[in-house]
């Protein structure tokens, strides 16, 4: 079996972690409770996006090394999931309450910032 590679390793422990944390925030109702939570989980929700491509190269997923390979490519997948996750909230009305177009302005930038430092991590990885 092929030694697993540290990028999908740090894309497993940022996703697990993401998950365990909205899963608290979601049954303590923590992003209606302390809205600013919602900031560094669309931060997270974007490297983790970011490390997925790292991710699915390293699997041989066709595609994921030509992703992998720009920081525009990369970025484009990481907007189309943002978008996403926003199409989600707005399908589910699981928005937080408030102005709904700052939230997502804020949610978007947040989440471009997070790829942007997955993006630059992972290829960091790589080169060592």
């Amino acid at each position: 079996m092929q030694r697993m590679k540290l990028t999908t390793l740090l894309f497993l422990i940022s996703g697990i972690t993401m998950a365990i944390i909205h899963g608290i925030a979601l049954e303590l109702s923590l992003y209606w409770v302390y809205q600013p939570l919602d900031i560094p989980m669309h931060f997270l929700g974007g490297a983790v996006s970011a490390l997925l491509v790292f991710t699915l190269r390293d699997l041989g997923i066709p595609g994921a090394s030509y992703v992998a390979s720009s920081l525009t490519r990369t970025m484009i997948f990481v907007i189309l999931v943002m978008l996403s996750w926003e199409g989600f909230e707005v399908v589910f009305d699981i928005m937080v309450e408030g102005n709904y177009l700052t939230d997502t302005v804020i949610d978007l930038v947040m989440g471009f910032l997070g790829g942007m430092v997955g993006y630059l991590v992972a290829s960091r990885i790589q080169m060592i």
